[in-house]
């Protein structure tokens, strides 16, 4: 996947929606925010790309609720959805 800086960003705000909405109650806000920065940020993302992961967005009925990367063929890293699903985040 051609690293795609639109896609990123995209899912950049999605994440931190995702992230403060699903951790809030069980991480402090620093390491939520540790996190976004150093994984889910739109710079991350764009390097992961490089690297060969490619990232989706989840839609329902038009509104973007989740994203998730795939990294080769065979192998999903992590799936990240909005509540009110019972699962915010699953490793796949």
């Amino acid at each position: 996947m051609k690293p795609d800086r639109e896609l990123a960003e995209r899912i950049s705000v999605l994440a931190d929606t995702i992230w403060h909405e699903c951790y809030a109650s069980v991480l402090p806000h620093g390491q939520i925010d540790y996190m976004l920065r150093t994984y889910h940020s739109a710079d991350a993302m764009m390097k992961e790309m490089s690297e060969g992961y490619e990232f989706f967005v989840v839609t329902d009925g038009g509104r973007e609720v989740g994203y998730y990367s795939v990294h080769d063929e065979w192998a999903t890293n992590v799936a990240y959805s909005l509540k009110p699903s019972t699962v915010c985040s699953s490793a796949m």
